[in-house]
């Protein structure tokens, strides 16, 4: 896995989720996995996956954490980048 472009990708996915209001966000606090595969230009393939749930309790701080692989040897320890949203819109945690 190339880790630069792993992370670009990475960043490019998790900023997507991050200019979501906290509306969409919250329908999306399911603690459950969103996934999906990103080919590369090089016909290199990535898993990207999402979880978006809850910091404390429902209708606080969402957490918003993300990973990416290759289905290889980097699938035992993914990359990874997360941020925390408040109700009012704001990033507190990148």
């Amino acid at each position: 896995m190339d880790n630069s472009e792993a992370i670009e990708i990475l960043s490019e996915e998790l900023d997507k989720y991050r200019e979501k209001p906290y509306s969409e966000l919250k329908a999306l606090a399911t603690g459950q996995t969103i996934g999906k595969e990103v080919r590369t230009y090089n016909d290199a393939d990535y898993n990207f996956e999402v979880v978006i749930d809850w910091v404390d309790q429902p209708d606080g701080n969402i957490k918003v954490l993300a990973f990416i692989e290759d289905g290889e040897m980097r699938s035992f320890i993914p990359l990874s980048k997360q941020f925390i949203k408040s109700p009012e819109d704001t990033i507190l945690e990148d």
